[in-house]
């Protein structure tokens, strides 16, 4: 898809840790729809996310223990609100198919015949592969793509000094914070003391001369940023700020390449022993031309799979004024958060600071679907062009890069909307983001709300010591510590919210664990810093005085003698 940071050799290049996107907006796209004041009782108001309570049927501990603690959950489980969500309202329809659908239709033609003349390309040139020597820009591209795809092929060693090495640069650091605030943040990390509309079009410049420079080096139009954003940037015409997000991960990714091609990073990738037949194997052993004549087949299943997803984010996201009576919500959770500690704890000051950012509005994101689309009409024929062009080396590099980074989502709408639960803090920046979730089932946003508050509490307050104790002993490790406590504190601002305002919420853990097929109070993802879903449920249960023989059963079996059901204070 193009709506991703970086096109190399026609493929996209995405770290998958970064779940990057850069929608664009246009001054040519269709009127959006006006959804606040269209908006039915059926499809956008809250009580459509609502529903009776209905109980697990299975018979084993855990299933009772969910059916026990979770009876007063508000809301559907997330795979049934996208599921009602993806048939859509006539007024959903009727823009659809004026507006996206003609848009896709002549996308996914595109796409076919680009992935046709790909195809065609590499097999009459893939005979001659065993034979090409890499010049050093391309093997060190190979090599960092390898870095980029967190492959197996590169030792822990090596990734761990990578990511060493990169935390201290200036891109790197621009690039944390804007994964979580996006906007221009980029660039106000990056270039603190500029202007903003000359650091956008200096780093335009920069990074062009640089792409230049990159695939002069590589022997061929490899690396491709010629996208909208940065034309206008490059003739200093105004810009959106879709236009700067499209830019910062622009930015990143050509910084990111430089920096192993040209820069320091180089000495760390001279530790990668890549030999020809490790790169011929890595070829032979892919999926690329079957993807390839996947993709050369008819897209009317990706092309249905994109209506479904504008009907659930027309579902899903919030009207203006759901966002803004949400705001008034968040006020008093935080004031909440706050009277919780004691006047001098430091904690206060960041709670009371924290900058909360709000999903976008229904409007909004709808426009963003026919600006990117339109924006990528261009991206297929102009790419046809350049395969003619390529020689045997640069389809090699081409093919590599497609073993290493196949196309996972859907090629014509995969990136451009989120319809996850995407809340995120950053503590040390003051920053909240919530997703659209929060806003649209209130009674589950207070409790996420107050729980990404619980971070900024666990990074700075000097209250609370025995709590945090008292949560790692739990579970015996430090690994959800963070989050565990974060889910109690959070449990604490909920009860006081309920006690003094009257403001309902639910047991999020409930509606986490609702779209599980197995229950559990183990994470199997040895990786992740959350506590399973039902975990999470039974201590914010817990918390609430909220007592089940069967969930006592349930840690007898699972809890390996941890003192799962301690009440922390």
């Amino acid at each position: 898809m193009r709506h991703s940071f970086l096109l190399i050799a026609g493929t996209v290049a995405t770290a998958a840790s970064l779940s990057l996107s850069a929608c664009k907006d246009d001054a040519g796209a269709q009127q959006p729809i006006k959804i606040a004041k269209q908006a039915t009782a059926g499809n956008s108001s809250t009580k459509a996310m609502e529903t009776k309570f209905t109980k697990r049927a299975g018979t084993g501990s855990a299933d009772l223990c969910y059916n026990d603690i979770c009876s007063g959950s508000s809301y559907k489980s997330m795979d049934d609100i996208l599921q009602a969500a993806g048939t859509g309202v006539k007024v959903y329809q009727d823009y659809y198919a004026k507006n996206l659908l003609p848009l896709l239709q002549t996308k996914a033609t595109n796409y076919q015949k680009l992935a046709q003349t790909r195809l065609q390309r590499l097999n009459d040139e893939e005979k001659n592969f065993a034979a090409v020597t890499l010049n050093p820009a391309q093997e060190k591209t190979i090599k960092t793509i390898l870095l980029l795809s967190q492959n197996s092929a590169i030792s822990k060693d090596i990734s761990d000094a990578a990511k060493a090495a990169l935390g201290p640069l200036d891109f790197q650091k621009a690039l944390q914070i804007f994964i979580a605030r996006k906007g221009t943040s980029y660039f106000q990390t990056l270039f603190a003391n500029k202007d903003l509309n000359v650091a956008v079009q200096e780093e335009a410049q920069n990074i062009s001369n640089i792409q230049q420079q990159l695939n002069k080096a590589l022997g061929g139009s490899l690396i491709n940023i010629d996208n909208d954003s940065m034309k206008k940037a490059l003739k200093k015409g105004a810009l959106t700020t879709l236009d700067i997000e499209t830019i910062s991960q622009t930015s990143f990714a050509i910084r990111y390449l430089n920096y192993f091609v040209n820069g320091d990073g180089a000495a760390l990738l001279e530790k990668i022993d890549l030999k020809s037949i490790d790169l011929m194997k890595l070829y032979q052993d892919s999926t690329v031309k079957s993807d390839l004549q996947k993709n050369s087949q008819s897209q009317t299943a990706a092309v249905k799979e994109c209506e479904t997803r504008f009907y659930q984010t027309t579902y899903v996201y919030p009207t203006q004024d759901q966002i803004n009576q949400f705001k008034v919500v968040a006020e008093k959770v935080r004031k909440s958060a706050a009277g919780l500690l004691p006047a001098n704890d430091p904690a206060i000051n960041k709670i009371m600071n924290a900058q909360i950012q709000y999903p976008k509005n229904q409007t909004d994101i709808t426009s963003d679907w026919v600006a990117a689309l339109q924006d990528d009409m261009t991206y297929e024929p102009q790419e046809m062009d350049r395969l003619k062009s390529y020689d045997t080396s640069t389809m090699y590099v081409l093919a590599l890069i497609s073993a290493l980074m196949p196309e996972k989502s859907n090629p014509l709408c995969g990136n451009l909307i989120d319809l996850s639960i995407s809340d995120k803090t950053l503590p040390t920046n003051g920053f909240i983001a919530l997703s659209w979730v929060s806003v649209r089932m209130p009674k589950l946003g207070v409790p996420i709300l107050a729980h990404e508050f619980g971070h900024i509490v666990d990074a700075y307050s000097t209250t609370f010591a025995d709590a945090r104790v008292c949560v790692r002993d739990k579970q015996g490790t430090d690994q959800y510590s963070g989050e565990d406590f974060a889910d109690w504190f959070s449990t604490k601002v909920a009860m006081d919210l309920q006690a003094t305002q009257k403001l309902p919420s639910d047991n999020m853990g409930c509606f986490f664990a609702a779209s599980d097929k197995s229950l559990s109070l183990v994470n199997s993802d040895s990786a992740d810093v959350h506590s399973s879903d039902l975990y999470r449920a039974l201590q914010i249960a817990n918390a609430k005085g909220q007592a089940s023989t069967n969930c006592n059963q349930l840690v007898q079996e699972q809890s390996k003698g941890t003192n799962v059901l301690a009440t922390c204070k």
